[in-house]
């Protein structure tokens, strides 16, 4: 899936089997639906740092960041 895409998950939340696992729990889907995705232009979603002018705009990406 694309970045930025929504679903709903519905499942079974349990233990992770495997005993050296990194995670606490986890999901075993049974349902996925595929609500959509983020218009790009209005949340620009980037696994990158933001650039300071994107921060002016779209205040919402703030707390994602260290820039004080």
């Amino acid at each position: 899936m694309a970045l930025g895409t929504c679903i709903v998950a519905e499942g079974v939340l349990r233990l992770p089997l495997a005993a050296s696992a990194k995670h606490v729990i986890e999901l075993e889907a049974e349902k996925l639906l595929h609500v959509g995705t983020v218009d790009p232009e209005k949340y620009p979603l980037s696994k990158k740092q933001l650039p300071l002018h994107m921060l002016r705009d779209f205040s919402h990406f703030r707390p994602r960041t260290t820039t004080v």
